[in-house]
């Protein structure tokens, strides 16, 4: 497989891409070249490609934070996993399943409303009140990579 033209080919180039990436602003949760190198270093350590990283990983907080779809699409790459599929989404919980390679069982994360409220997540104007399903799947999926698959999500937390 051939190398990208845009993927930087050592700190220098990183170093410059990751200005470039800060000053266009396209990458809304980027400001600084600081935060783009770590996003651009911490998506190359997982197996994506520059523009990859960019779309999938955000900074919240100061925080590098794969997407629920980044999590899961590494893990499809990654090639350790048989499946990974929704089991259930309805306006109140959302389950997922995915078994291993080399594992007998499937496992399932199912993260409900419920759990939403307790973790004091849904508040006025948030995803979880506009968009509940969308959010409970990306925390079922979320939970379900970093239980089956640490060495993928390396203990990275998501922004849903």
């Amino acid at each position: 497989m051939e190398a990208s033209p845009y993927a930087p080919r050592n700190f220098e180039s990183a170093w410059e891409m990751a200005q470039i990436v800060a000053k266009s602003r396209l990458a809304a949760s980027i400001a600084t070249p600081e935060a783009a190198f770590v996003v651009m270093a911490l998506g190359a350590d997982m197996g994506m490609s520059l523009s990859q990283s960019l779309r999938g990983i955000q900074v919240i907080d100061g925080k590098a934070s794969p997407t629920a779809d980044c999590l899961v699409a590494c893990v499809l790459n990654s090639g350790k996993a048989e499946y990974f599929t929704e089991v259930e989404t309805t306006p109140e919980k959302s389950t997922w399943e995915t078994k291993r390679k080399g594992e007998a069982k499937p496992r399932r994360s199912t993260f409900t409303m419920e759990d939403a409220r307790l973790a004091g997540l849904v508040r006025p104007g948030s995803g979880w009140a506009k968009f509940p399903q969308r959010m409970l799947k990306a925390r079922a999926k979320a939970f379900l990579v970093r239980d089956v698959y640490p060495d993928l999500a390396l203990g990275l937390y998501t922004p849903e």
